[in-house]
């Protein structure tokens, strides 16, 4: 049977600072947990580039009066990320205020989802496009 080995009586210490010498500096290691802090708050860059072409889509099919007529008063205000991608969050803003014109802009809206969704489509390269959550909001200029 082994003997067990016994611990030193004094603790002796091999580096109270780093340096830039022993490897990688607290700079590097802070810079690296920043880049992954962000990473995960900002989701994959993936996502951010398909949601920027989905806003592009939207506003050219906004603007040419794929959908609806009165649907190119609306102004796309934001496009994110839901759900890992699969739902994209579209906020929109229009120059109507009272709450009547924004339910029925909200509900044609929702009738226009398959043409905006295939504008998407067209626009992008993958396999499947995201469903659409819209949110209207009223823009005061």
């Amino acid at each position: 049977m082994m003997k067990k080995k016994s611990c030193p009586r004094t603790i002796v210490v091999l580096c109270e600072t780093w340096s830039s010498d022993d490897g990688r500096s607290p700079a590097d290691e802070a810079r690296q947990s920043l880049r992954d802090r962000a990473r995960k708050q900002r989701g994959g860059h993936w996502d951010w580039q398909y949601c920027k072409q989905a806003r592009q889509a939207l506003e050219s099919a906004l603007a040419c009066d794929l959908c609806d007529a009165d649907l190119p008063a609306l102004e796309v205000i934001d496009v994110s990320p839901k759900k890992g991608c699969a739902v994209l969050s579209v906020t929109l803003g229009s120059e109507v205020q009272t709450v009547e014109a924004l339910d029925d802009q909200y509900a044609r809206l929702v009738l226009a989802t398959g043409i905006l969704r295939a504008a998407i489509a067209e626009a992008t390269h993958r396999k499947r496009v995201a469903s659409l959550r819209f949110e209207l909001i009223p823009v005061v200029r």
